[in-house]
């Protein structure tokens, strides 16, 4: 990701950020999983969805590709995990909940 693009992805990653850490315990029951890199996943809670945005390598949007639109976070080749899948339809929704 060059420096232009996180820039510019700055105000994005803050919103979320502070959506994410903001909402109840209920809240967490969306579809959104970690895929590690021995081929396992596991579900991800929303507060641990906005730290995996913040430190991914790069995002990729998965919007035409599959049904469900996704937001992919890659990693960094130090980490356990390999990336984090988001619905972002689910997660739509979820901030819509907030937002009532």
């Amino acid at each position: 990701m060059t420096v232009s693009r996180f820039v510019r992805s700055i105000p994005f990653l803050v919103t979320l950020a502070l959506l994410l850490l903001c909402l109840p315990a209920g809240a967490q029951q969306n579809p959104k999983r970690l895929i590690m890199k021995d081929g396992s996943d596991k579900p991800l809670t929303f507060r641990e969805v906005a730290n995996k945005v913040i430190h991914s390598s790069r995002l990729e949007w998965e919007l035409l590709k599959c049904q469900d639109p996704l937001l992919l976070c890659h990693t960094r080749d130090k980490e356990q995990w390999l990336r984090a899948e988001i619905d972002l339809v689910a997660f739509a929704a979820v901030c819509g909940q907030l937002m009532s």
